[in-house]
Parts: C-alpha cells; sequence; structure tokens
C-alpha cells in the first residue's frame, strides 16, 4: 500500500466514523459498532469500511443499515474530503478477535 493510499484510506476510516458518531443512522437498541480500518485500492476508486460490531449477533442488521445509508456517507464524506473524487465504499464486518477483545476490555 502506497503512502497515499494508506493516508486517504485513514481520512475516510475518520471521516465514516464521524458520520456513525453523529447520530444520523440509527443502529438496534445496545449495538456498538466501531469503523476498524479502511483499505482503499491503488486508484483511490473503492474502499473497504471495516466495522466491528458488538455483540457480535447483530453484525448482519448493522451491516445492512450501513449498507442502506452508504450513499448518504459516501456524498458526506465527499464534502469533507478535499479530493477530486471519494472512493466508493464498501462495508464488512471486522472479525479481528483482537479487536472484539479491546472492545471487550473497555466495556468491563
Amino acid at each position: 500500500m502506497s503512502k497515499r493510499t494508506e493516508q486517504v484510506g485513514d481520512l475516510v476510516r475518520d471521516l465514516v466514523s464521524k458520520e456513525i458518531i453523529g447520530g444520523q443512522i440509527e443502529f438496534p437498541p445496545n449495538c456498538l459498532v466501531t469503523v476498524t480500518r479502511c483499505e482503499v485500492t491503488p486508484d483511490l476508486d473503492g474502499a473497504k469500511v471495516f466495522v466491528s460490531v458488538f455483540p457480535d449477533e447483530l453484525s448482519d442488521e448493522a451491516l445492512e443499515i450501513l449498507y442502506h445509508a452508504g450513499r448518504s456517507i459516501q456524498e458526506n464524506v465527499f464534502h469533507k474530503m478535499f479530493a477530486k473524487k471519494v472512493p466508493s465504499l464498501e462495508f464488512v464486518a471486522d472479525h479481528d478477535q483482537q479487536v472484539d477483545e479491546e472492545v471487550d476490555k473497555w466495556l468491563e
């Protein structure tokens, strides 16, 4: 991954996180959604946004909500980025055990 794609990925991750935290998207009660990382394609056309969902049973429902809100999220990210184009966003569940353990620790 080049430095440019890494920087764009970090920026997209931060902006998508702020969109989720902003409260515009309604998730089921007691559902915690965290953007863990973002991988951008070398041509900057696409980005996989990895999210961790707690509890894991609500993962499918949370991903569907993000899928339906994706266009709105992408438009808001576009307005906040200083770039000619914004990668199309694809939301993916991040099943990294280490992230889950950190969230569990934080919630205790």
